[in-house]
């Protein structure tokens, strides 16, 4: 695996596992026509579950601006090659361990010269369990502290519910009241996001208005507690805890169910890494060269010139008939310039459907197919 950027000495993992439902995508992309697939790298979660599907591309192109989250994906292809499916999760933190550092060494010289560099300087991350060292998880991890704390009782009764409508009467009368709020209130603050979570860019593309921020995250929270069951839904069991224990394994992410290990070990190869802006890589591609993309939450980092140009280059790479998938969080980029629109199919109805089928209610979307 080829890299363009150095070493980086400090942790700059975003994300290290799922916060999305990606069963909804993978519905959608229509992999079975697809030889090239293009991928947003991100938690990597994304990039391994597309390789669960029934039909997998010969290429994907995981693309990250961040050399770090390819790394994070690196580690866990030469884990997925080498190791047994309990061997798998034992490494990346589902399980208790205390010889993670040995299970590194065994696949420590398969990495790339800077990959191997990165991990041995955060070998302590590696103790602990890759799959939970994320900025994000780790601030879901705090939140989880004074969850446990403050609602102790109520979680062993969460445990316990095992139907959508016990779970409804619990949220409803003993859990959404004024301490579950102010709690959301400290979680959605500009002191928690600039201090504790320590990420600029999110910062800058979720809200200037706390409220707001405050607002989406009780919806969110409010819509999995109604909606679905904490067992069924690891990004419920993540906010909560900063991990999976609420969910039973048959319902972890794809990528990381046991049914689906020695399809991703025989598939693991046909990943590219690419540490690149989206726009640079875009530029050297030759036209009508991808099948499908799948662009994460690309857009909220954007301003709407730069989506425009996206969307741009989504047309001009994408074969006929390639397929699309854009999510939204805070807030949704749409697409201005008439002759686009003329390039491309869109999926207004699909788009309202998928928000109200993926389980973490946390993205709207935009579903095209180039034309």
């Amino acid at each position: 695996m080829k890299y363009e950027a150095a070493v980086d000495d400090g942790f700059r993992i975003r994300y290290s596992t799922c916060n999305e439902d990606n069963s909804v995508e993978l519905a959608f992309l229509d992999l079975g026509n697809a030889a090239t697939v293009f991928c947003i790298t991100g938690s990597t979660g994304r990039v391994l579950n597309l390789l669960t599907h029934e039909h997998a591309p010969r290429k994907l192109i995981a693309l990250d601006a961040n050399v770090a989250q390819n790394y994070l994906l690196e580690i866990k292809i030469a884990a997925i090659k080498r190791f047994t499916y309990h061997e798998y999760i034992e490494f990346l933190g589902l399980v208790a361990s205390s010889r993670r550092r040995r299970l590194f060494a065994t696949i420590a010289a398969d990495l790339s010269a800077n990959c191997r560099e990165f991990w041995r300087k955060n070998v302590h991350r590696i103790d602990k369990g890759v799959l939970f060292q994320g900025r994000f998880e780790r601030f879901y991890k705090l939140n989880g502290i004074a969850i446990n704390l403050l609602f102790r009782s109520k979680l062993k009764k969460l445990r316990q519910c095992d139907t959508l409508e016990s779970q409804q009467r619990l949220y409803r009368d003993e859990w959404d009241g004024w301490l579950w709020r102010l709690l959301l209130s400290i979680h959605s603050s500009d002191w928690m996001y600039k201090r504790v979570l320590k990420d600029p860019i999110f910062f800058e593309s979720s809200s200037d208005d706390p409220m707001v921020r405050e607002n989406y995250v009780r919806r969110i929270t409010s819509n999995m507690a109604l909606k679905t069951l904490v067992r069924e839904n690891p990004m419920f069991s993540l906010l909560l805890s900063g991990n999976y224990d609420y969910v039973s394994p048959q319902h972890w992410p794809q990528n990381l169910r046991e049914t689906n290990f020695e399809l991703l070990k025989s598939r693991v190869g046909c990943i590219e890494c690419v540490n690149a802006q989206t726009d640079d890589y875009f530029r050297e591609l030759p036209a009508r060269s991808i099948d499908s993309f799948s662009l994460a939450d690309i857009g909220n980092c954007m301003p709407s010139s730069a989506y425009q140009q996206l969307i741009a280059d989504v047309i001009r790479v994408g074969r006929h008939g390639a397929r699309f998938v854009i999510r939204h969080s805070y807030g949704e980029q749409t697409i201005k310039t008439p002759e686009y629109l003329k390039r491309i199919r869109c999926f207004e109805g699909l788009q309202r459907e998928m928000a109200e089928r993926e389980h973490t209610y946390a993205y709207t979307f935009t579903l095209g197919e180039v034309l």
